[in-house]
Parts: structure tokens; C-alpha cells; sequence
């Protein structure tokens, strides 16, 4: 059983190009297990949670250096009762 705390089960997040996958930690195991993912509209650049709400932003670009024509976007993703994540609305392109 994963350890749960006051916001919910203990989530290890991690994010392999534009795929975030969520795992549920059993620390007494020292165990992940995956319990979904969500794809992004590009890859993760970095993410953060909100500091009241179940909700986690992310910040993603696909860009390389000296290509500026592909988008930086903004994405508000909800956090479920597991930890799983859904888009709250479109994510937002960013100049």
C-alpha cells in the first residue's frame, strides 16, 4: 500500500520527452508503480505545484537553440485522488 498524506497518496512524478507518467511510491517496499501519464503538447521543461490546490503546472518547448519558431506552452494540470494528472482547459501558447 503507498503511503498517503495529507494531499493524497505520495506521487514520484517523471517526464520522458512529452509523456508525464505518475508513479505511486511505496516507501515501506521501495517500490514505484505506475499508475498513468498524460502527454503534453511538447516536451517538459519544468513544473511546479500550486501551493493550496491539487493542481501542478508545467512549462514546455520543444525548442533548440536558434530555432524560435516552435512554442513555449503554459499547461494547469488537475492532480487526481492517485496523483494522475488531466488538462484543465487548452494549454496556453506562450510568445
Amino acid at each position: 500500500m503507498a503511503k498517503t498524506t495529507a494531499a493524497g497518496p505520495l506521487s514520484f512524478y517523471v517526464a520522458i520527452g512529452s509523456v508525464f507518467k505518475n508513479f505511486s511510491v511505496d516507501i515501506d517496499k521501495a517500490l514505484l508503480q505506475l499508475e498513468g501519464e498524460i502527454t503534453l503538447p511538447s516536451r517538459l521543461q519544468y513544473a511546479w505545484p500550486h501551493p493550496n490546490l491539487q493542481i501542478l503546472y508545467a512549462a514546455c518547448a520543444d525548442r533548440t537553440p536558434g530555432l524560435a519558431s516552435q512554442p513555449f506552452y503554459l499547461c494547469a494540470l488537475k492532480r487526481d485522488a492517485i496523483g494522475n494528472l488531466t488538462f484543465m482547459g487548452e494549454p496556453v501558447s506562450l510568445p
